[in-house]
C-alpha cells in the first residue's frame, strides 16, 4: 500500500473570525478537549473576550497542540472557533477522504509520531513542519470508505453507550436529590466513612505503558466528567508495589481528586480494583454499599460540589486537605429512606458500571484495528 506525507494531502486551517463570534457551546480549546480519543466536552469554561479566534466547520478534525501524548481529537459536527493551540486539519485532495484522514489522526501511530517529534518538556507541543512530514498508508477511495465505515460505526457505538451512561447516572442524581430532602440531620464525613490519602511513587520508581498487576491510578487517568480511561493507565513493578502496597483503592470505594484538579469523583470498579492510588487523591470507604453509592452521589451534587468548593484552599496551586474532606457536613436520611434509595439507585449504578467494561472493550478493538490499519 502507498505510503504518503501528512502535507501532500492535508492542510492546517487557519482562518481566523471575530473573538465576538466565540460561544461557549461550539468554542474549543485544549481544556475541553478531552484525553484519550473521547472528543470535546461542551459548554468550554471560557472563551476569549478580546481579539481573534480560529474558525472551525463541520466535518473539520480538531487536535490538541499541547501535550500530544493525551491524545485529545475530535471531528466537528458543528462550526464553531478554536484556540491556537488546537490544530485544525482538513483534507486537500480528492484522493483522501475527510472520514479516512480522521481515522489517521486519531491512530497512536500520529499521536506517538506527534509525541515523539514534540518541542519543550514540561508542556511539550507538536512541531508543525514534523507533524506534516507523517507518513501514513493511502488506500483507494473504495477501501478508505470501508476502513472509515467500521470505525465510525464503532465510535458511534462507544459515543451511545457514554450517553446512556450520561442519563443513567442524571437519574441516579435526581434520586439522591429527591432523597436528600428527607434528611433528619447532618453528620460528619468521617463519621459515615473513613478517609485515606494515596501516595507518592517512591524516589526514582518509573511508571511503565507495560502492563503489570498494578495499575497506579492518577488524576490525569480521568475525564473532566469522572470516567477513568483504562486504555491511558500506567502500571508499577511489583518491586515498587512492595513499597507502597498500603495505598491501594478497592472495588465500591469513592475517588475524589485533593491537588491541581479537584473534585474529580468516581465510584471504583472492578476493573481498577486493587490500584494503587496517586497522593493527589483520596479514597473514601464506607461500611455499606448503601452508604457508599450515597456518598458518590453526595459528592456528585451542587450540596457536595458546595462543601469541596468551600474547603479547597490556595491559589496557584489549589489543595484539599483530607482533615477537611473528614469535616464535610452531609445531610443524612433514615435507614429506611437509605435502603430504599439503594434499591432505586444500585440497578442504575451498575448498569453504568457495566456499560464501562462495555466501552472499553470498543475501544480496544477500535484501537487495534486502527493499529492494524494504519
Amino acid at each position: 500500500m502507498t505510503k504518503v506525507k501528512l502535507g501532500d494531502y492535508v492542510s492546517l486551517q487557519t482562518h481566523k473570525v471575530d473573538n465576538i463570534t466565540a460561544v461557549n457551546t461550539s468554542y474549543v480549546s485544549t481544556e475541553n478537549l478531552q484525553p484519550n480519543k473521547n472528543g470535546v466536552l461542551f459548554p468550554a469554561a471560557s472563551v476569549p473576550s478580546s481579539g481573534k479566534v480560529n474558525f472551525y466547520g463541520v466535518g473539520d478534525i480538531l487536535v490538541s497542540n499541547i501535550r500530544p501524548y493525551f491524545k485529545k481529537i475530535w471531528m466537528a459536527i458543528n462550526p464553531g472557533t478554536h484556540s491556537s493551540d488546537v490544530l485544525n486539519f482538513r483534507t486537500k485532495s480528492p484522493k483522501l477522504t475527510q472520514e479516512y484522514l480522521y481515522i489517521v489522526l486519531e491512530s497512536d501511530s500520529f499521536f506517538d509520531y506527534v509525541t515523539l517529534t514534540s518541542k519543550g518538556t514540561k508542556m511539550p507541543r507538536g512541531d508543525k513542519d514534523a507533524i506534516m512530514d507523517f507518513e501514513f498508508s493511502l488506500p483507494s477511495l473504495d477501501v478508505q470508505q470501508k476502513l472509515s465505515n467500521t470505525i465510525m460505526a464503532l465510535e458511534r457505538k462507544i459515543l451511545m453507550s457514554k450517553q446512556v451512561n450520561d442519563n443513567l447516572l442524571e437519574l441516579a442524581d435526581a434520586t439522591f436529590e429527591k432523597n436528600y430532602e428527607q434528611q433528619v440531620g447532618n453528620q460528619k464525613l468521617e463519621t459515615l466513612a473513613t478517609v485515606k490519602g494515596g501516595k507518592r511513587l517512591p524516589k526514582g520508581a518509573p511508571l511503565t505503558e507495560v502492563k503489570t498487576q498494578h495499575p497506579y491510578l492518577r488524576i490525569t487517568d480521568y475525564s473532566k466528567n469522572g470516567v477513568p480511561s483504562v486504555q491511558s493507565m500506567q502500571y508499577i513493578t511489583e518491586e515498587v508495589f512492595d513499597k507502597i502496597s498500603r495505598y491501594v483503592i478497592n472495588e465500591g470505594e469513592v475517588f475524589l481528586s485533593i491537588v491541581g484538579t479537584i473534585g474529580i469523583v468516581d465510584l471504583i470498579d472492578e476493573r481498577l480494583d486493587n490500584a494503587s492510588l496517586t497522593e493527589n487523591a483520596v479514597k473514601i470507604h464506607a461500611q455499606t454499599t448503601a452508604m457508599a453509592h450515597y456518598l458518590y452521589l453526595y459528592l456528585r451534587s451542587d450540596e457536595g460540589r458546595h462543601e469541596i468548593d468551600s474547603r479547597t484552599v490556595g491559589t496557584t496551586q489549589k489543595k484539599l486537605a483530607i482533615t477537611r474532606i473528614k469535616d464535610f457536613d452531609v445531610g443524612v436520611i433514615s435507614e429506611t429512606d437509605l435502603q430504599e434509595f439503594e434499591r432505586t439507585v444500585s440497578p442504575l449504578i451498575n448498569m453504568v458500571l457495566a456499560n464501562r467494561s462495555e466501552i472499553d472493550t470498543l475501544v480496544q478493538i477500535r484501537d487495534s484495528l486502527l493499529q492494524e490499519l494504519i
